[in-house]
């Protein structure tokens, strides 16, 4: 029979609390957060990284935020993390800080020891027997899973939010590595590109799938616009103006495009907010550029409406919720070739992909959809519209576990197979 999952023990070093650090990611709640909605039952250990006092002093009186977000690959934190249980919004969480001097370093085997055991207790405390252990990010949360599974005899798996190369560095590192990752039940993966770099040094894998992130019900429109795409004029960026998001790139390929008349907004903060304009400054442009800044959600979904193309090339995208948002606008929409939205995006089918950075190809890419008859854009709009209502918070938390289902199931069933055949030697 196949099995149902109905608890579900998550191991994760970032998760949000009433306190969080504002622009830190929600992203695993908004799958934990269905599946309580949907009447299972789910254990949070949130595990943040809790440096040593002096760290704190350099990021909050020295103003050394940017450098230690930027060094970290993540939103820094500006508080020490405790130790503590707490709801949040209808899921159990239970904080558990983890100290480092390194960002990003492995744990030692006592101290991973040292930690399960806690995890164990706590769940043997609340009378939690977890059906499933899934743990986000590989550090700390790979070792953990492997420690976890093996001790509560209970299938687990990971999800990559990277390729994990990193952790191939040194030949001790890369056994271990392999020995972890082949000991898990399934894999999974936040996007195409992540699964394709990490089977190119580690090889192909049949029990994985895609955890892809969805938006809110309420952000697909009940009364779409009607769109008509007779003449390609306004385009909009939405996201943090850093050099990884190639947001200056986004102007420059218009003005070396051949639309003369062009409309450019960006939405969001971020340090090249002052190279654009001194940009614009600079040089005589063909078009207008309107810098609104950080704008609530809500304006940013009537921007999305009001909009031709929404363009964001960047690289190092995990995933990117914006593209769904403005695929739900009905907006033409440009991500980057390679990266996270690469499979979910189909070039010329429901968007299209670009090179990330690349002016050239994303200049010859707008001249190619300015010179696309008015209703062959409108049915790549349409297609975009569907692909963003298959993919809302509800239904993509549901198809997250029917996807481990699955694979524990084939896993079962192979199982049963080769005891059959091993009878059939005897």
């Amino acid at each position: 029979m196949k099995p149902r999952i109905s608890n579900i023990l998550m191991i994760t070093p970032l998760y949000p609390s009433p306190d969080t650090e504002k622009g830190a990611t929600p992203i695993v709640h908004y799958f934990t957060r269905e599946w309580v909605l949907s009447g299972r039952r789910v254990l949070v250990i949130n595990l943040p990284t809790q440096f040593p006092n002096i760290y704190y002093y350099a990021v909050n009186t020295l103003g050394l935020k940017s450098l230690a977000d930027s060094c970290l690959g993540m939103v820094a934190q500006t508080i020490s993390p405790k130790k503590r249980d707490y709801l949040y919004e209808g899921v159990e969480v239970h904080q558990i800080p983890i100290k480092k001097i390194i960002p990003h370093s492995t744990i030692s085997g006592s101290r991973l020891d040292k930690l399960c055991l806690e995890i164990v207790s706590i769940c043997t405390a609340r009378n939690f027997v977890p059906d499933v252990i899934i743990g986000h990010w590989l550090v700390p949360s790979l070792p953990i899973v492997c420690n976890l599974s093996e001790r509560l005899q209970c299938p687990g798996g990971v999800v990559f939010h990277d390729s994990g190369e990193y952790l191939m560095r040194s030949s001790s590192a890369e056994s271990d590595f392999r020995s972890m990752v082949r000991g898990l039940s399934f894999l999974c993966f936040r996007s195409k590109a992540i699964r394709n770099r990490f089977q190119s040094f580690f090889g192909e894998v049949d029990n994985a799938f895609y955890a892809y992130s969805g938006v809110p019900s309420s952000m697909i429109p009940t009364n779409p616009k009607q769109r008509s795409f007779d003449h390609i004029r306004n385009f909009i960026f939405v996201g943090t103006m850093i050099h990884r998001k190639y947001p200056l790139e986004v102007l420059k390929a218009l003005e070396q495009s051949n639309i003369t008349d062009y409309d450019l907004t960006y939405v969001g903060e971020g340090r090249l907010r002052k190279a654009i304009r001194n940009y614009c400054e600079s040089n005589r442009l063909k078009g207008d550029v309107h810098d609104l800044g950080r704008i609530p959600r809500s304006e940013v979904a009537h921007r999305l409406e009001s909009a031709d193309v929404f363009v964001m090339i960047s690289k190092a995208e995990t995933f990117g919720l914006v593209y769904l948002e403005a695929m739900a606008a009905g907006c033409i929409t440009i991500a980057s070739k390679n990266e996270g939205f690469d499979g979910i995006i189909r070039h010329g089918y429901n968007g299209f992909l670009c090179p990330a950075g690349d002016v050239v190809s994303l200049s010859m890419l707008i001249n190619k959809i300015q010179r696309m008859k008015p209703e062959d854009l409108l049915t790549i709009s349409e297609n975009a519209r569907r692909t963003a209502t298959e993919m809302t918070d509800d239904k993509v938390a549901e198809q997250y576990l029917r996807s481990i289902e699955d694979i524990l199931d084939s896993s079962t069933n192979e199982q049963k197979i080769s005891k059959q055949e091993a009878w059939g030697r005897c």
